[in-house]
């Protein structure tokens, strides 16, 4: 091999000699990343031996580049979104947001283009996150027919909704919503016996998974405050985890996009 490039290489092999170096970047810099660390992303970005091995985390069911880790973490680390934290997580947030940004910053030097591709958040599927699949039957994601809300009283625009909550299709989600759609209407349904049967509004299908995803990360990047990126115990189900929030927040934005057509005692 040429002098010049003994430590670079420009595909993957699985008997190359560089393969442990690879791996060792690659997982660090997922790790740098989802840490907002940006000088440790700048100090591997210029270290990198291969530079197809960002292109793919290799955890997701659709090719994910690493740097798309910041993009989930600029989803979520937004201080206009958590306002009612207790305090030892609130200070959490405008530190990750400006990490978050500083990190982007080194990642589209690096490419050397003005704004990265945004995630393609709707092709995610279950085996990525919580959420329904798509082509679930709407029986199957309501646990029971849907004419059965219809019969009790429940708008069809409303369990529409649901079902494209349920299934992260947010385009279908902002169009009901400009329909006047209400993510936090009431859904039941009367059995034979005579039980009523609740589903969990749209609003809050979300915002529970939300609380539970950041009771997950957030010890994470609290202990990210204080000590090494790298003595931080984590798996991939943190990836997992940083875009199930990712998903879940946005969903959340869109909702509060449109309140004003849907909150209408705030209205009043």
């Amino acid at each position: 091999m040429n002098a010049m490039f003994e430590n670079k290489c420009d595909k993957t092999c699985e008997e190359c000699p560089l393969l442990p170096k690879m791996r060792e970047q690659h997982d660090k810099l997922m790790r740098a990343t989802l840490f907002g660390d940006s000088e440790e992303v700048k100090r591997i970005l210029d270290e990198l031996v291969n530079r197809p091995m960002i292109d793919d985390i290799h955890i997701f069911s659709i090719p994910t580049p690493i740097y798309q880790i910041a993009l989930f973490n600029q989803m979520v680390w937004d201080t206009s979104y958590w306002t009612d934290l207790k305090d030892e997580y609130q200070v959490i947030v405008p530190w990750m947001q400006q990490r978050t940004e500083q990190t982007l910053a080194v990642w589209r030097d690096f490419l050397g283009i003005e704004e990265l591709p945004q995630p393609e958040y709707e092709k995610y599927t279950v085996d990525d996150f919580f959420c329904d699949n798509k082509d679930e039957s709407d029986e199957e994601v309501l646990w029971a027919p849907k004419e059965n809300f219809l019969k009790c009283g429940c708008r069809e625009i409303d369990v529409d909704l649901y079902l494209a909550t349920c299934r992260f299709e947010f385009d279908k989600v902002e169009s009901l919503l400009q329909q006047g759609a209400d993510p936090c209407t009431d859904l039941s349904y009367i059995e034979e016996d005579g039980s009523v049967q609740h589903l969990d509004t749209s609003y809050n299908r979300i915002e529970a998974e939300v609380v539970y995803l950041a009771l997950e990360l957030f010890p994470r990047y609290q202990k990210a405050q204080t000590d090494d990126i790298y003595s931080i115990e984590i798996d991939w189900r943190d990836y997992e985890n940083i875009l199930g929030l990712a998903e879940h927040v946005r969903m959340e934005k869109l909702f509060n996009k449109y309140e004003h057509l849907w909150n209408t005692e705030d209205a009043e």
